[in-house]
């Protein structure tokens, strides 16, 4: 069952292009208080975090360097959190 807050924050946050080569866009509602990205891969060990403000409405995140796969991408603000699938070409 998904919780209440847990579909906020998922209606409030796109990611594109998906798939990536390299460089990602994250685009945060104007819902959202500070927060943090956290970029895990698939063997679930965490990669990257990066914190953002509620004024942060839309994100670049550079993904170069990383290998080809599929990633994901945990957005987590006080109400709850929600994960988004990246895929890496």
């Amino acid at each position: 069952m998904t919780d209440v807050n847990d579909k906020v924050v998922s209606d409030g946050v796109q990611i594109f292009p998906n798939p990536s080569s390299g460089t990602f866009y994250l685009t945060i509602s104007e819902q959202m208080p500070d927060g943090v990205v956290r970029i895990y891969n698939n063997q679930g060990s965490e990669l990257r975090t990066i914190p953002f403000t509620g004024s942060e409405k839309n994100m670049t995140i550079d993904m170069d360097g990383f290998t080809e796969g599929i990633y994901f991408v945990r957005i987590e603000i006080p109400q709850g959190s929600v994960v988004k699938k990246l895929i890496l070409k």
